[in-house]
């Protein structure tokens, strides 16, 4: 059986995630900002045993480390790295606002590359994209708003960016 961590699962394209994988009998870690606010989550969790909704807030700098602990040592064969955020307003030039967007990296850049570190020693394949459903070889192949892709094998614990 197949253990799948899936952030941003409460809707889109992590509510998916989470239903075609109970739907393949894999055992689902599946988190949502607001987990009692979710309800198509809780609704899909009580027809699928094997599905479990945890607390995940993206923005929090110490929320990956208290998911690891909630997970356990548990392997994992998979894990996306769903949770993102788009901003509350447009950002144009010479009307920045720069704590806006240091939170935006936070959830969607720092915030991924914290998780896959605190999971790093499971042995897990860590995606961050929207091309569905897959069962990919253990490795990172996370592509990043700014044109990088990070690459993290987690059996070896090494990192490096191409650009």
């Amino acid at each position: 059986m197949k253990t799948v961590l899936i952030t941003g699962a409460n809707r889109g394209i992590g509510l998916e995630h989470t239903r075609r994988y109970a739907e393949r009998g894999a055992r689902i870690f599946a988190t949502a900002r607001k987990p009692d606010e979710a309800d198509e989550l809780a609704a899909l969790a009580k027809r699928h045993a094997e599905i479990k909704v945890l607390a995940y807030d993206a923005s929090d700098n110490g929320a990956a480390a208290a998911l690891k602990d909630r997970i356990g040592s548990a392997p994992l064969d998979l894990m996306f790295a769903n949770a993102g955020a788009m901003g509350t307003r447009r950002q144009t030039f010479g009307d920045v606002d720069t704590e806006a967007v240091q939170a935006l990296i936070q959830v969607n850049a720092l915030a991924p590359l914290k998780l896959a570190e605190a999971v790093r020693r499971q042995r897990c394949a860590i995606r961050s994209e929207s091309d569905g459903v897959s069962d990919q070889p253990y490795g990172l192949d996370r592509r990043q708003r700014l044109g990088r892709r990070l690459r993290l094998s987690p059996l070896q614990g090494d990192a490096e960016h191409d650009r």
